[in-house]
């Protein structure tokens, strides 16, 4: 996890929990994802979502989410970690590799009664369950 934080690296885990966060005086949402069995840390506002809900982030549960880790206690072996800046580098990096028309496999991060929210290479949209085709 070290080198993941030293070179800006994309991680990927499965969004496991929230959890409330003391941080000074506030306490903060967080997401929670394990990496080698480290605890890491995603402030809600650094989720990337159109807006930051803890409906949103709990329906999130159990979806693999892309982030990069920003700072690490190794007293308490807990990270922060940055899901906005990971989504933003995968669209850097990945985007211009593909053209208009390119079929690709995207991400289903969450499922809502009347949509889900899908990501593909750091894009990540709502899709109203109408447009939605099983098979």
């Amino acid at each position: 996890m070290i080198d993941g934080k030293t070179d800006k690296q994309i991680l990927t885990s499965t969004l496991s929990a929230i959890e409330r966060v003391k941080d000074g005086d506030e306490t903060k949402e967080c997401a929670v994802v394990f990496h080698n069995d480290v605890k890491e840390l995603i402030p809600f506002e650094e989720m990337g979502l159109p807006r930051e809900s803890i409906s949103i982030v709990r329906s999130m549960i159990g979806a693999e989410i892309d982030y990069v880790v920003c700072g690490i206690d190794t007293d308490k072996e807990i990270a922060i970690a940055l899901r906005k800046f990971a989504m933003a580098l995968r669209r850097k990096l990945e985007l211009p590799k593909h053209n208009v028309g390119d079929i690709v496999q995207v991400r289903i991060d969450a499922v809502g009664r009347n949509s889900v929210i899908a990501e593909v290479y750091g894009i990540e949209t709502r899709i109203p369950k109408e447009e939605i085709d099983y098979g």
